[in-house]
């Protein structure tokens, strides 16, 4: 028998449950038990069942310590540093969603960041340092927000406009409804972005909400291998592959350009409405009713990049999307995504990427 306990509270939860019984479903010997429950209730077992191995979601010392006591395998899949105790985890990658977010509120012109969530635990205390030290590596400013809700409200009126804020799933919808006491337009005045992924309440909330792609289904497999190891008495890999999230999904709460310039600003409504088709730098310009020297001299100001490279890296964003979310072969995507033939899409895409499409979709999947 393997008991799992994680929150299933939050989509993040059900879809790693998801992972692990797509694996369970290759195991015949497997059987699982599992049951609802949140982030803050304890990690235990059902009393008189004999577990030979869990998968669990640990987020202090005092549930590692329980978790440890039962003297069988178990795989923590939680950034709590779990090891000291005995119990292997397999993380959720922190460097890739912090890169996520900060190249995509800056390609939408935003100079001024913000982070949400509540640094009172460890992890993403360190989660939000690390997203302030990025956004504070390429020169501009960004706040992290106290998330008790009179202090929240005092941040939120200081904060510069516009200002891109990434907020951890759980306070987000606290922050959602200070932002509607206050007046402050979203996405005009704050465009938010989630940390993670949730089906459900991202789309039905007041904007529906713009989040990370957490691979939550690929950590709940992985775990379910890890576990699989130990079972049959193996020592697990030093190295261990952790999925990176995959995507951003994009909904009203983030649906806005930062960009001051009102030419600059509709040439990257252009690029983005059209880079799957003919884009070129002299449509654009008479699009924007500009010259080709001065749209190219003020894009490069606002953006820190040339007119054809923002149609490159939307073509090349599009295209990565693409690969990690359909099944359309490559011969498929190129033209879809604006490359004149598959062959420009594969010497494009390698360039920037280090590999092939193709090689780029299947590490992406493990």
């Amino acid at each position: 028998m393997i008991g799992i306990q994680v929150d299933t509270s939050t989509g993040w939860g059900r879809k790693m449950l998801m992972g692990v019984f797509k694996y369970k479903s290759q195991q015949p010997n497997w059987d699982v038990w599992t049951s609802p429950k949140s982030f803050a209730e304890p990690q235990k077992l059902p009393y008189g069942v004999k577990f030979h191995g869990a998968i669990v979601y640990i987020g202090n010392e005092k549930q590692a310590e329980s978790m440890a006591r039962y003297g069988i395998p178990v795989i923590n899949a939680s950034v709590f540093d779990s090891e000291p105790f005995g119990i292997p985890n397999i993380p959720p990658d922190q460097e890739a969603p912090v890169e996520l977010a900060f190249s995509f509120f800056r390609k939408r012109g935003y100079r001024h960041y913000a982070y949400c969530g509540p640094t009172h635990i460890p992890f993403i205390r360190s989660f939000a340092q690390k997203f302030k030290t990025r956004v504070e590596t390429e020169g501009f400013n960004c706040k992290i927000l106290n998330v008790s809700a009179s202090e929240l409200h005092k941040q939120l009126v200081k904060l510069p406009r516009p200002c891109a804020l990434l907020a951890w799933t759980r306070t987000i919808y606290q922050l959602l409804v200070a932002c509607h006491a206050l007046n402050i337009r979203i996405p005009e005045d704050l465009a938010i972005l989630a940390q993670d992924e949730d089906d459900i309440l991202n789309q039905i909330s007041s904007p529906p909400l713009s989040a990370i792609q957490v691979p939550a289904e690929q950590i709940g497999y992985a775990a379910a291998r890890l576990l699989h190891l130990l079972l049959d008495g193996k020592k697990l890999p030093t190295k261990r592959k952790i999925p990176k999230p995959m995507d951003i999904i994009e909904r009203q709460s983030t649906n806005t350009l930062a960009i001051e310039d009102g030419h600059i600003r509709a040439a990257l409504h252009f690029i983005l409405n059209n880079s799957h088709q003919s884009c070129s730098v002299n449509e654009i310009a008479a699009f924007t009713e500009l010259s080709r020297r001065t749209l190219e001299r003020r894009f490069q100001k606002f953006t820190g990049r040339t007119v054809a490279q923002e149609i490159q890296s939307v073509r090349l964003e599009k295209a990565r999307s693409m690969l990690l979310t359909t099944e359309l072969p490559v011969t498929d995507i190129a033209p879809l995504c604006g490359f004149s033939s598959t062959e420009y899409f594969i010497y494009v895409f390698r360039k920037h990427h280090l590999m092939t499409p193709g090689v780029y979709r299947k590490h992406d999947r493990g």
